[in-house]
């Protein structure tokens, strides 16, 4: 079995053995469709670019989200409910890259083509919800796991991994109509990050001098029956990534991921 199956099952293991010994009435599932709009641009050393990523909202960059959560306590941080929240999101797609190739003496702009996105996270975090007249506010912390996989061209690929901590707290209001909308935000920090690069013009692993951004989301929720809801959420997600040490005359440069995603789907709480 290949490292990305076993995590896959040890993520589900964990959620599962947790929910089975949550109190009754406090599991919530989720699955989401969502639209992927790429922004990511690449810098040399002067700040000028070297090339882009971009792709529309609606457009070829398309996946989906899936997830839970589970109760543990009542409370074990000054709120009134401590959860376990598993997540898993993985888009794939055609993105527009412009740049240029590398050894023509071309400048940015010079070479316009197509590439392959697959990006996936895996997440577990805590979150401690206090409730209030209005709705409820919550703090949040966990850890990830992310891989963006860039396939350029057929003898050209490039995979952007780390592992990450983040930390927020966001609100969730109450509507007039029964339904609840919120606003949330994090800073995320990533661990050991590294582009290994596959093919052309070099096969190697560069070891990024660092990662770190910040994530903004708004979700909405309208219930359709006591325990099923339509769910719906804009998130901004964004990745600032410092360049690499030389290998081989070849670096990774100073680059940037504004991620715009929306997403749908449905809700089952028990």
């Amino acid at each position: 079995m290949n490292n990305k199956l076993i995590k896959f099952f040890t993520f589900l293991s964990i959620f599962g053995s947790i929910a089975v010994f949550a109190e009754n009435e406090r599991l919530t599932l989720f699955l989401k469709g969502g639209s992927l709009k790429m922004d990511y641009t690449e810098t040399g050393s002067s700040g000028s670019k070297l090339d882009t990523e971009s792709s529309k909202l609606g457009g070829k960059i398309s996946g989906f989200e899936v997830g839970g959560r589970a109760k543990l306590f009542s409370g074990v941080m000054g709120g009134d409910k401590t959860e376990l929240e598993a997540l898993y999101s993985k888009y794939t797609g055609k993105s527009e890259y412009v740049g240029s190739l590398i050894g023509s003496g071309g400048g940015y702009g010079s070479f316009r083509s197509n590439t392959q996105n697959n990006i996936r996270e895996y997440e577990l975090n805590i979150i401690e919800t206090r409730y209030l007249n209005y709705g409820e506010a919550f703090f949040k912390f966990g850890y990830g796991d992310r891989l963006w996989r860039r396939e350029l061209s057929p003898s050209q690929t490039e995979d952007y991994k780390w592992r990450y901590a983040h930390v927020g707290f966001g609100f969730d209001f109450k509507t007039i109509f029964g339904g609840r909308f919120g606003l949330n935000g994090r800073y995320q920090y990533g661990f050991s990050p590294t582009m290994e690069s596959f093919g052309l013009p070099i096969s190697a692993t560069f070891k990024l001098k660092g990662v770190d951004g910040y994530r903004f989301e708004a979700p909405v929720t309208i219930p359709i029956t006591k325990h099923i809801s339509l769910i719906g959420s804009y998130k901004y997600d964004y990745w600032k990534i410092k360049a690499s040490s030389e290998i081989g005359g070849y670096y990774e440069p100073d680059s940037k991921t504004k991620n715009h995603i929306g997403t749908v789907g449905i809700l089952a709480k028990w």
